[in-house]
C-alpha cells in the first residue's frame, strides 16, 4: 500500500484546499468590504464638501445681499437729506428775497408819498401865498370868501388825487408808472380847478421837472 493512496494524506490534502479556498474568499470579502467602506467614505466626504461649498455659497449670497440693501438705504437716506437741505435753503433764499422785495416796495412807495406830499405842500403854499396877496389887494368879503372856497377846492381835488394814486398803485403795482399816471392825472385834475388863479403855468413846469 503506498503513501500517496492512503486515506489520511488524502483528507489532509482536501482539508488545505478547503482551507485555502476559505481563506482566499474571507480575504475576497476582506477586500470588498473595505473597497465598500472606503467607496462609503468617499462619498460622505464629497458630500459634506458639496453641502459645506453650497452653505459658504449661499452665506456669501446673503452677505452681498445685506451689503448692497445697507448701501442702498445708506444712499436714500443721503439723498433725502440733500434734497432737505435744497429745500430749506431754497425757502431760505425765497424769504429773504420777498423780505428784500417788500422792504424796497414800502421804501419806494414812502418816497413816492413823501415826494407827492412834498408837491401838495409845495403848490397848497404857493395858493396860499396867491390867496393871500388877493386878499391884501381885494378888499371885498365876497372876494375873500370865494378865495378861501378855492384854497378848500384846491386842497380837496389834491386829496382826489392822492385816492387816486394809492388805487392806481394796488391796481398796477408799479410804483414809477403809478407816480408818472399821478403826475398826469394832477395836471388834468388841478389845472382845470386852478386855472382861474394862473397856477397852469407854474404846475406845468412842476410836473414836467418830475417827469424829466
Amino acid at each position: 500500500m503506498c503513501v500517496n493512496c492512503s486515506p489520511r494524506f488524502t483528507r489532509a490534502i482536501i482539508i488545505i484546499i478547503i482551507i485555502i479556498i476559505i481563506i482566499i474568499i474571507i480575504i475576497i470579502i476582506i477586500i470588498i468590504i473595505i473597497i465598500i467602506i472606503i467607496t462609503i467614505i468617499i462619498i460622505i466626504i464629497i458630500i459634506v464638501i458639496v453641502v459645506v461649498v453650497i452653505v459658504i455659497v449661499i452665506i456669501i449670497i446673503i452677505i452681498i445681499i445685506i451689503i448692497i440693501i445697507i448701501i442702498l438705504i445708506i444712499i436714500i437716506i443721503i439723498i433725502i437729506i440733500i434734497i432737505i437741505i435744497i429745500i430749506i435753503i431754497i425757502t431760505i433764499i425765497t424769504i429773504i428775497i420777498i423780505i428784500i422785495i417788500i422792504i424796497i416796495i414800502i421804501i419806494i412807495i414812502i418816497i413816492i408819498i413823501i415826494i407827492i406830499i412834498i408837491i401838495i405842500i409845495i403848490i397848497i403854499i404857493i395858493i396860499i401865498i396867491d390867496n393871500n396877496n388877493n386878499n391884501n389887494n381885494n378888499n371885498n368879503n365876497i372876494i375873500i370868501n370865494n378865495n378861501n372856497n378855492n384854497i378848500i377846492i384846491n386842497i380837496l381835488s389834491y386829496i382826489n388825487v392822492i385816492i387816486f394814486f394809492m388805487l392806481l398803485l394796488k391796481k398796477t403795482h408799479d410804483p414809477l408808472c403809478t407816480f408818472a399816471a399821478i403826475i398826469i392825472q394832477s395836471k388834468r385834475t388841478v389845472t382845470s380847478l386852478i386855472d382861474q388863479y394862473k397856477y397852469s403855468a407854474i404846475f406845468n413846469r412842476i410836473a414836467g421837472h418830475v417827469l424829466r
